[in-house]
């Protein structure tokens, strides 16, 4: 079967996390925390949340696309679940379901708007899940990042995560970064 674009592109993403994963055991680390990727259905870009549609025909095409981005995470995310086998058996892996997450989130109401990006001028305190066409708002990567530290807090002592924990509940060095909407930008 021969493979298109993103078929190509995901096979390569794995390869560079596999090999990334390679490095850090080749350098002691026996803790690796590896995350899958987000939904891509879920997002603005895919959703056509944010176009203004003309008829049934564009609507129908961002709900192909919405199926199609979904589909594309969900084999992305296999092909890692299945690339990252043989390291289970080498270091404690800690694998955070972002999709199943974010998915979470949508199903749950965590966000009073899971659909559209936000825009400049409105809040972001439950307000988006998206701050753009597919990067999360800074409250949705708050709930990400507190959905890693409990994973890993069943490890370590809590005063060993201290600084980490501060981080998540807003507080900490880098929280105060002049950012509005989105820390990672």
């Amino acid at each position: 079967m021969r493979q298109g674009a993103p078929e190509r592109k995901m096979a390569t993403a794995i390869a560079n996390i596999l090999a990334g994963m390679d490095r850090l055991i080749d350098a002691g680390a026996d803790h690796i925390l590896v995350m899958n990727m987000p939904d891509l259905g879920l997002t603005p870009l895919m959703n056509g949340h944010n176009l203004h549609m003309n008829g049934p025909d564009q609507r129908r095409k961002f709900v192909d696309d919405a199926n199609g981005g979904t589909r594309l995470s969900s084999s992305f995310n296999k092909a890692l679940h299945n690339g990252l086998a043989p390291y289970r058996k080498l270091v404690r892996l800690y694998e955070v379901d972002v999709f199943a997450l974010m998915n979470r989130f949508v199903d749950q109401g965590v966000f009073d708007n899971a659909t559209h990006m936000l825009m400049a001028n409105q809040p972001t305190v439950k307000s988006h899940m998206f701050w753009d066409t597919h990067h999360p708002t800074d409250d949705a990567h708050r709930l990400i990042a507190e959905a890693v530290y409990q994973k890993v807090i069943t490890v370590f002592k809590p005063t060993a995560l201290s600084p980490c924990r501060s981080l998540v509940n807003g507080a900490g060095p880098i929280a105060n970064r002049g950012h509005q909407g989105n820390a990672s930008r």
